[in-house]
Order: structure tokens, then C-alpha cells, then sequence
């Protein structure tokens, strides 16, 4: 009865801990239409759009003009909802939301697609 006891919670901890588990890998939808590309994931209409010239940890400069990052700015990809700022690069198309003062709060790639 003591071994069963034992193996019991063991058991279940090892189901926990070799359970997969999918962190910020929500896929999406790339739909192809005849007015353009829709990603499921990505805002409908943007406040600005272009190529990054540079980008670094506070902001980015897209077409010669710097936006910062609003503390809680999201990073999209086309198949991939919860991105990294590090998925992003000089040269890459993107589109964005900016708030009330001027700073981007969804960053999305158009690489790819």
C-alpha cells in the first residue's frame, strides 16, 4: 500500500512535466483573397506601414522616420500571433498601430506572405 501511495503522485507529476505545452505559438490563418492577403491574427487597418531601417530595444525607424515601443507592445507574424521584437530586421515589411502618443503598440511582419 505504501508503494502505491508513492507511485501515485509520482505518476502524476511525471504526466505533468512531459505533457507538451504550446507558449506563445498561437498559429493562424493566411487567407489569399483578390483584394490582397488577410491574416487572421493581424488588425484590419493600420496607422503606418513601410520598410525597417533600424530597430533596437526602445523603438524602430521605419522609412526614415523612429516610433517608439509602447510598454506593452505586441509582435506579430504571419503564422504566428506572440512573436519576439528579435523575429524582426532590417529590410522587413511591416505594418503597425500606434496609441494616442505616437507609439506602436502592434508591430506586424508582412514578410513571406
Amino acid at each position: 500500500m505504501r508503494i502505491i501511495r508513492t507511485l501515485i503522485p509520482m505518476l502524476f507529476m511525471g504526466c505533468l512535466l512531459f505533457t507538451p505545452v504550446m507558449v506563445n505559438r498561437v498559429l493562424a490563418e493566411v487567407v489569399h483573397t483578390d483584394e490582397g492577403v488577410i491574416v487572421t491574427h493581424y488588425p484590419r487597418i493600420f496607422d503606418g506601414d513601410g520598410i525597417i531601417d533600424r530597430i533596437d530595444d526602445k523603438g524602430i525607424v521605419v522609412e526614415d522616420r523612429y516610433y517608439p515601443f509602447s510598454l506593452r507592445v505586441k509582435f506579430q507574424l504571419p503564422y504566428r500571433e506572440y512573436a519576439s521584437k528579435h523575429a524582426f530586421k532590417e529590410g522587413q515589411d511591416v505594418a503597425f498601430l500606434l496609441n494616442d502618443e505616437g507609439q506602436i503598440t502592434v508591430l506586424c511582419s508582412f514578410d513571406g506572405i
